[in-house]
């Protein structure tokens, strides 16, 4: 059972107009400082879908824009490596891990909600 991990970014909060602090004259439009994201695993076992997602916001480091990407040239490639930059390695996988145990108790689950009959 091999889980599939996928990214959704459905928001971005930008700076209309940011300045580069390294460089202040470099003012750049549309400069994006939040991603809002949905990071969901999911697996298929014995022909039924199970998923797990996490919803959070991730800020982002816009203090030098030396590297800055226009707007209308960002890809959701382009935003997952900036959010898995920002975050780490060692977070990114502590959501794999989480993740990955919500969808095995799903799959096997070790407790049940019981009801006394009337």
């Amino acid at each position: 059972m091999a889980n599939t991990y996928t990214w959704d970014f459905p928001a971005l909060e930008a700076y209309v107009e940011h300045t580069d602090a390294q460089d202040p004259a470099n003012t750049e439009a549309n400069v994006v400082y939040n991603v809002h994201y949905r990071y969901t695993a999911s697996v298929t076992v014995d022909g039924k879908n199970y998923t797990a997602t996490t919803v959070n916001i991730q800020p982002l480091d816009v203090e030098d824009l030396s590297a800055f990407s226009s707007f209308a040239d960002l890809t959701a490639a382009v935003v997952e490596g900036w959010v898995e930059a920002a975050m780490g390695a060692e977070t990114v996988q502590g959501m794999k891990d989480s993740l990955d145990a919500e969808l095995l108790s799903a799959i096997t689950p070790t407790t049940i909600t019981l009801t006394l009959p009337s």
